[in-house]
């Protein structure tokens, strides 16, 4: 049933964005298949929204997702899942969330002394 089916697929078109490489709505379909025959739940994602890039950047996609079963979800509390940037590999890190909450801006902190430093102007001024 699942022959040509590969996990190097997508769930959905939106989550490829390329000019070169075609999106096959078969292996589209298939992946999707396989997910419902499984059972498994595709989390929510938070951050970035495409866990591949190429090196030029004219192919982004979300590719590396964690695809959980209900159970998983319930007994790790999980409420969705992080992409990060890329350090090292072409690949962004995912990371599952649990217990999210969303505080808004960070504060930003500003103490006086830093104005005592020499090169403080020049610093603000080169930002």
């Amino acid at each position: 049933m699942y022959k040509n089916s590969s996990f190097n697929s997508i769930l959905r078109p939106k989550k490829r964005v390329s000019r070169n490489v075609r999106v096959y709505a078969s292996n589209i379909q298939q992946f999707n298949d396989f997910v419902v025959v499984v059972d498994l739940c595709d989390v929510s994602i938070i951050g970035k929204i495409f866990s591949w890039i190429s090196l030029n950047g004219e192919c982004r996609i979300c590719l590396d997702i964690f695809l959980l079963t209900r159970d998983l979800i319930d007994l790790w509390k999980v409420k969705r899942q992080r992409v990060g940037s890329r350090k090292i590999s072409d690949h962004s890190w995912i990371l599952l969330d649990k217990n999210y909450k969303e505080w808004g801006p960070k504060p930003f902190k500003f103490f006086n002394f830093w104005m005592e430093e020499n090169n403080f102007r020049q610093l603000v001024n080169q930002v």
